[in-house]
């Protein structure tokens, strides 16, 4: 039988605790109005070094064809949060994020993903269930439910 000292005992506990609120804050599900919201962050990014985006259309959109009212709206609402969020809107070659997001009416939710450009990965995602696809929202039933999805992005600091 191993015998820890006692300074060992603390740094396992430490330790124990650091890899239970990391695993913890890697998926994190909250109820928030009518949307239960569900983020996933990678855990080795700093989110301080992004300072662009672009705003893909959605998965769903033919190319030539006119955008339905719900896309408009969800991509000027996920624009104005991240740009809330300190981050530029650019139509730049060179952009740190791209913004993509699709509907599901299946099973009513929406999920938006921020992808890193430079090294094609997804960095964030956050979904929200409980969105009534069958009805077309306003713009500002849209944009809440924007807001509540991107709640847990970091905003950059100012200055």
């Amino acid at each position: 039988m191993t015998r820890f000292d006692q300074p060992q005992a603390r740094r396992c506990g430490l330790i124990l605790v650091i890899v239970a609120l990391l695993a913890s804050g890697c998926a994190s599900p909250r109820r928030t109005g009518s949307l239960t919201v569900d983020t996933e962050v990678d855990p080795n990014v700093s989110f301080a070094g992004y300072k662009s985006f672009q705003v893909a259309p959605s998965e769903g959109s033919a190319l030539g064809q006119p955008i339905a009212a719900r896309d408009r709206h969800l991509q000027n609402a996920i624009a104005q949060e991240l740009t809330n969020k300190g981050l530029i809107r650019t139509d730049s070659r060179r952009v740190d994020l791209m913004a993509t997001y699709r509907t599901s009416a299946v099973d009513g939710s929406i999920a938006i993903d921020l992808v890193d450009v430079s090294a094609e990965r997804r960095v964030w995602r956050g979904v929200g269930l409980g969105w009534d696809a069958s009805i077309e929202p306003d713009y500002d039933d849209v944009r809440e439910r924007v807001r509540q999805i991107l709640q847990s992005y970091p905003r950059l600091p100012s200055g």
